[in-house]
């Protein structure tokens, strides 16, 4: 089962976990700019389309869990 249980975190302990998940954000930015780029010095990026799909993200104690379930 995806029982989630709830958790108490500190503001710091939070604070934390965001940057954490802003640094993997920008590293996936990275990578996603370096796919594009290679198609345009490629001459392709007229006739490319690019489909990114994600799902819904994680939850940092907006509904009073933490994690991703």
């Amino acid at each position: 089962s995806n029982k989630t249980v709830p958790i108490a975190l500190r503001d710091d302990d939070v604070t934390a976990l965001l940057a954490l998940y802003d640094g993997e954000i920008l590293d996936v930015d990275g990578w996603v700019g370096g796919i594009w780029d290679e198609i345009e010095a490629r001459g392709l990026a007229d006739r490319t389309l690019l489909a990114i799909t994600a799902d819904y993200g994680d939850e940092f104690g907006e509904h009073g869990d933490y994690g991703h379930g």
